[in-house]
């Protein structure tokens, strides 16, 4: 089933990377599989092709109770079906966000590595987003929590958790959470859990951050009085997305869900959808979405196998050449310090950048190729093209992730240039 390199002739991860470098390059860089989905699916979706008719979509009423069933029986996870809003991305509704349910200059907090494209929307529209680094000096990323409380010295809007993360795949414990949760209820900060790589934990290892909360409170907030006394519980607005995107290989399909307890919340991101034209889903979106988590996960269950075995390759690689891996509890990403084996003649800009005009938005954000220096050079000298660190901030310099949800002989091959190129240096 995985054994032939799948790419789509359009896709943003490549065709470009052809482009710059050859042929013959081998793009480890957007996090999606270089896979075929799975054959239901495939399935499901021609069946939509040959029926002949591709007008408008309406939400189905079932949509709710199809995502609820799947986050309890893969992720344990207990959702009322009407709290379910479908929304193509997460990124969509942080756009939403940023201009119907915010001031204008709110902030917005997330840990770093982070994802740029969430950074780049919100600040495209206005919002400020500081970081707070995760501490990455030992075998995995870990919250550094004096560091988190110091960013909430002053008010911050909406802080955005990533779990899974990515790219260094922590799935936070609910002890990690707890300083988390606490700080937001304080501050009346708003709390978007993104676990959207959720699926990307092997079945019944990930922790949703509605998990680690307790049950929904009578105002709709979410309630967490593990770590306060009992008499003096505390509500949290919460939005968190889900996808199969990831899981699936279903990224240009477009379809994802935000769970979101709180009445007045969700009414307003729904609203805000549609004044921003969002009305209406993909033909395809909730026949892939409904296939994917309809189904019983044997499709991804035998991904994850795959990237495990390539994971361990990875690791033997790295341990050959002194290159430090990071522990990685879910996804198909693998983040490394390559720092001792590259020059970083850039200075590191330790500030926040300015927000960018969008005249001055480099092209190929968002194309799957790195704008960064250290990539392309290793990709002209390798043929091996990896997302660079400084993607994910200036600090990052020196780090490389890649996305190993491909063939093994791809993994493989690629190793195999990159040890050539190291053992001559």
């Amino acid at each position: 089933m995985f054994g032939e390199l799948c790419t789509s002739e359009n896709g943003v991860k490549w065709p470009p990377a052809r482009a710059l470098y050859g042929d013959d390059v081998i793009a480890l860089t957007t996090a999606e599989p270089d896979l075929p989905a799975a054959p239901e699916i495939t399935a499901a979706l021609r069946g939509v092709i040959d029926a002949g008719a591709y007008g408008y979509q309406d939400y189905s009423p079932t949509f709710g109770s199809l995502v609820a069933n799947w986050l309890g029986r893969r992720h344990g996870l207990s959702v009322d079906p009407t709290h379910v809003v479908f929304v193509p991305r997460l990124i969509n509704a942080m756009a939403v966000m940023c201009n119907v349910v915010l001031r204008p200059g709110a902030r917005f907090v997330t840990f770093s590595p982070s994802y740029g494209p969430i950074d780049n929307v919100v600040r495209a529209n206005g919002c400020r987003v500081d970081h707070v680094p995760l501490d990455m000096s030992g075998p995995r990323a870990e919250i550094d929590t004096a560091a988190l409380r110091e960013a909430f010295g002053e008010p911050v809007d909406v802080f955005i958790l990533c779990t899974p993360h990515n790219p260094t795949g922590r799935v936070w414990s609910r002890e990690e959470l707890r300083p988390l949760f606490e700080l937001c209820a304080a501050h009346g900060t708003i709390l978007v859990s993104d676990e959207v790589h959720a699926d990307l934990a092997p079945a019944g290892t990930h922790l949703p951050a509605l998990a680690a909360l307790d049950p929904v409170s009578a105002d709709g907030g979410v309630c967490a009085v593990d770590s306060v006394p009992a008499h003096d519980t505390f509500s949290l607005k919460t939005i968190t997305a889900f996808s199969p995107a990831k899981g699936f290989n279903l990224a240009g399909v477009e379809a994802a869900a935000l769970v979101i307890p709180d009445f007045e919340l969700r009414e307003a991101i729904s609203a805000g959808m549609r004044r921003a034209g969002f009305t209406n889903p993909n033909l395809m979106a909730l026949t892939a979405l409904g296939t994917a988590w309809g189904g019983d996960g044997v499709w991804l269950d035998e991904m994850l196998a795959l990237v495990a075995r390539n994971r361990a390759r990875i690791a033997g690689f790295c341990e050959k050449h002194s290159l430090r891996l990071l522990q990685a509890d879910a996804t198909y990403l693998v983040w490394v310090d390559a720092s001792r084996l590259v020059s970083c003649p850039d200075t590191v800009v330790e500030s926040e950048p300015e927000p960018l005009a969008a005249d001055k938005v480099p092209a190929a954000v968002g194309s799957g190729i790195s704008t960064c220096s250290l990539s392309d050079d290793l990709a002209k000298k390798t043929r091996v093209l990896l997302a660079d660190g400084c993607d994910y901030g200036e600090w990052c310099r020196g780090w490389f992730r890649a996305s190993i949800a491909t063939p093994e002989h791809v993994v493989a091959e690629a190793l195999e240039r990159l040890d050539r190129y190291l053992s001559a240096k």
